[in-house]
């Protein structure tokens, strides 16, 4: 179907024949092809080498390569540095510790130099590495056993040429008994050994939702974020794709179910341009990582197909609709149901740096900007928050106006005001921030994004970056870092207001500032300022 297709105009011509000619433009328009789009102009978090196809045996044979290798996102998890790709060093960060993707450019000593076709597809389809040993299932094997030989095939052809970069493998960093590869073994037994194996299509499929089932269920691994693990780490495969936390942030339920209202259009615009259904907002956190750096480059059939075969999935748990009620405004009862099915996903833990539910220092910084004002953030989106939250359409259950304004009062009427608060705006002059409390801060927040770069941040420790910030002046740093890349539109600002931490006080910010900045740049002293 087209997605902006318009017709010519039949006006002035007879009812008759404006019939006749609207039912056929009809049928033509369901029966074309999707409409080309214009490519993303977003900058990538990640680029792609240049690559020689030239030094291939078979160039056309590596250039498909190139193009699984971007559909399966590879260079995401395998660059920690945009100037290292495919080098790894990455961190992965999960429950039972930090891993470290490892290298696999062409580099013989440290990459995949030296490995065989066969290493090569022991490791994408049964999870052994070259010495058979189990690789941790942080990489995504269980779903790269459904890729074919021939597409396997291709894959290596291009990781043969691409550039090497003789960079080390940083060892995981996990705790014993999770470090022990045999044990994973028994893990396989349980969610990978009953599931391992190459896609095979099912004759009573249509080929396009044979193909958006294989690259969904394969390369593309989309279970991998968007379906719920159990308590050591495996997929609850009978719960496929509704919903999952990732690194912070909430990955929503994608099941044909919950996506109901929204069209495959809709869909592939979301992979094309990290546009919410329907055009609100943009797509935050790691699914835009996942658009930039490797679906914005998938064929559009392809997109169709794996939109078509997202369409098909069933919840297996039917939702419930919410009731409705008569009272307009005020309706407590209504705003926690509303709150439970749209907004607790993230409210209830954070996500994506969010204002927890029971932060009432937060929430009562919002508050101060008036409650109809809190109305439209949730109708238009803000920062982080995508507009009405985990609603796809105002048609959805639960989420029309009255229903987003109940779930904001629910949410302000847990809020209470301390004494501590009270005293503070009456002019009770706040504690000095130590070192200790800012360095505190920093390991249990900023962390996430300084330590390794993650989305683009700069690392502790750079100093060209941090001076580079430094020059446009220290007010404007802080600045960045309290309202964030939405409340100032400032390149470099920090891509979620306050850095994530809606707890910590203006001074406790600052106080980590400077805990970076004097760990980023030696040789000046910044208390004072």
């Amino acid at each position: 179907m087209s997605v902006n297709g318009t017709y010519m105009s039949r006006s002035g011509i007879l009812g008759f024949i404006v019939f006749l000619a609207a039912s056929g433009a009809a049928v033509l328009w369901l029966m074309a092809p999707p409409e080309e789009l214009p490519p993303n102009p977003v900058e990538h978090f990640a680029t792609y080498p240049d690559v020689d196809f030239s030094k291939a045996k078979d160039p056309e044979l590596a250039k498909k390569g190139l193009y699984l290798t971007k559909l399966g996102d590879c260079i995401a998890c395998h660059t920690a540095n945009a100037k290292e790709p495919f080098a790894g060093g990455r961190a992965i960060n999960s429950p039972f510790g930090t891993f470290y993707s490892p290298n696999i450019t062409s580099d013989k000593e440290h990459g995949l130099g030296k490995w065989t076709f066969e290493e090569f597809k022991n490791s994408m389809r049964h999870g052994y590495r070259p010495n058979g040993a189990n690789l941790f299932p942080v990489f995504p094997y269980l779903y790269y056993t459904k890729v074919t030989d021939e597409d396997l095939v291709a894959m290596k052809a291009y990781f043969d040429i691409i550039p090497p970069i003789p960079k080390k493998n940083k060892p995981h960093d996990v705790p014993f008994p999770f470090n022990i590869r045999f044990l994973v073994t028994g893990w396989n037994m349980l969610f990978f050994y009953p599931y391992d194996g190459v896609f095979k299509p099912d004759p009573n499929k249509s080929e396009v939702l044979n193909r958006g089932e294989y690259l969904v269920e394969g390369l593309a691994h989309c279970g991998m974020c968007h379906t719920p693990i159990n308590f050591i780490g495996g997929p609850k495969r009978w719960l496929a794709y509704t919903g999952n936390t990732v690194d912070g942030w909430w990955a929503p339920n994608i099941t044909g179910t919950n996506l109901e209202s929204v069209t495959k259009d809709e869909l592939v615009r979301v992979f094309m341009y990290s546009e919410k259904p329907g055009g609100r907002g943009k797509i935050r956190g790691p699914m835009r990582e996942v658009n930039h750096d490797s679906l914005e480059y998938v064929d559009q059939s392809d997109l169709y197909a794996m939109a078509e075969y997202i369409k098909s999935t069933k919840d297996p748990i039917p939702e419930k609709k919410i009731e409705m009620t008569a009272q307009p405004v005020g309706d407590l009862a209504l705003g926690e149901n509303v709150y439970n099915a749209r907004c607790a996903a993230c409210h209830n833990v954070g996500a994506g740096g969010s204002p927890k539910i029971t932060d009432a220092s937060a929430w009562g910084a919002r508050i101060k900007k008036g409650r109809e004002v809190l109305y439209q953030n949730v109708f238009n989106g803000i920062g982080t928050m995508p507009a009405r939250g985990l609603c796809n359409s105002e048609k959805d259950s639960g989420c029309d106006d009255n229903s987003m304004r109940a779930a904001v009062d629910y949410i302000l009427s847990l809020q209470k005001e301390d004494d501590k608060d009270k005293k503070e705006r009456v002019g009770m002059a706040p504690e000095p921030i130590k070192r200790a409390r800012a360095e505190e801060i920093f390991n249990k927040t900023c962390s996430t994004c300084h330590v390794d770069g993650q989305l683009g941040a700069p690392r502790i420790g750079d100093r060209v970056q941090w001076t580079k910030r430094l020059k446009k002046g220290f007010d404007i740093l802080t600045k960045n870092v309290i309202y964030g890349f939405a409340g100032t539109n400032a390149e470099g600002a920090c891509i979620v207001e306050r850095g994530g931490c809606h707890d910590c006080t203006d001074a406790e910010i600052i106080a980590v500032i400077k805990y970076i900045l004097d760990e980023s740049v030696p040789g000046k002293d910044f208390k004072l300022w």
